[in-house]
């Protein structure tokens, strides 16, 4: 799945809710920028069901992308192959993140929801593992620190926050909105001065 990206629920809803402030709720302006940058960049966008089903549903815009089929869900039976070891990496990246154990049963980690505890970033790099998908796009720097934990010769997760996804798009000699791209920049900065952003 080299030219699949996977994105995070923090990404997703930094850029939608921004961009849909920015076009007083012009959804198909929003979405028609959302889906520039990943033409652009030649990716296809893909979400993990979990951040889906419990991070994002109230964001219709994000709703309307899955429907329009231009971000594809991806489940547990697309990508675990042997649950034993879903398991173990699972709590090893849970306690490496949160700096306690995981207490639940395994069976609980398919539906187990706090906030706080980085569970969107846990399952997605570990799908991202298992399916060979070389980028994350994600504005928590959480996702990096996971993503050097998996990182090896043979398999390379990068993760990128949104003002290094314009750069990366910037790189490759095409152009997005650029009234959009300052302004959500901005947004950036200001939120960043506050640690919203990483």
């Amino acid at each position: 799945m080299e030219n699949y990206v996977a994105l995070d629920s923090d990404f997703l809803n930094f850029l939608l809710d921004s961009e849909k402030v920015m076009t007083a709720n012009n959804v198909e302006s929003a979405k028609s920028f959302f889906k520039s940058i990943f033409i652009s960049l030649d990716l296809k966008p893909i979400l993990h069901k979990f951040l889906y089903e419990q991070e994002l549903l109230t964001n219709e815009l994000v709703k309307d992308l899955v429907k329009d089929n231009f971000i594809r869900l991806i489940s547990y039976d697309d990508f675990i192959k042997n649950e034993r070891l879903f398991f173990v990496e699972f709590r090893d990246f849970y306690k490496s993140m949160n700096g306690v154990a995981f207490s639940e049963s395994d069976e609980s980690i398919f539906d187990f929801c706090q906030a706080h505890k980085n569970l969107g970033e846990i399952h997605t790099v570990l799908m991202a593992k298992e399916l060979k998908i070389p980028c994350f796009f994600s504005n928590d720097h959480g996702a990096k620190f996971l993503a050097r934990k998996i990182n090896t010769a043979a398999y390379t997760l990068e993760v990128f926050n949104l003002i290094e996804v314009f750069k990366k798009v910037d790189a490759t000699g095409k152009k997005l909105d650029s009234k959009k791209v300052r302004a959500l920049t901005k947004i950036w900065n200001e939120r960043r001065k506050k640690n919203l952003c990483v």
